[in-house]
């Protein structure tokens, strides 16, 4: 039986492979922001688009308020006396998509402070 032959070359081209493979699967986990979220996720959330949501910016204290962020939109009304009513601090991103705004600061708080009850369109 002969034996085989690894050079230089073999090697460097297995090593480039496996960088490679990782390289692949770390922009498939966690490049892609919603990858992993979306099974958490009730397949059946209602779809809103931006005139809808608008309708929900805490104005009506009859109605939720709800931001879009990161393509979902979130219920923030339990914090609508402190931050999100007319007047307070965070109102200007209450009804539409912030997602601009929370992707610079505050985004990780509604991820894990409100309840995803829709999904933005």
């Amino acid at each position: 039986m002969k034996k085989r032959k690894y050079t230089k070359t073999s090697h460097l081209i297995k090593i480039i492979l496996v960088v490679v493979i990782l390289y692949i699967f770390y922009i498939i986990c966690f490049q892609n922001k919603s990858l992993f979220r979306l099974s958490n996720i009730d397949n059946n959330l209602p779809i809103y688009t931006i005139d809808v949501l608008s309708i929900y910016n805490g104005d009506d204290l009859t109605k939720p308020v709800l931001i879009a962020y990161d393509g979902y939109v979130y219920d923030v009304s339990p914090g609508r006396e402190e931050f999100y009513n007319h007047g307070m601090d965070y109102h200007y991103l209450t009804g539409r998509d912030s997602t601009k705004e929370l992707n610079i600061v505050g985004g990780s708080i509604i991820k894990k402070k409100y309840k995803i009850i829709g999904i933005l369109k």
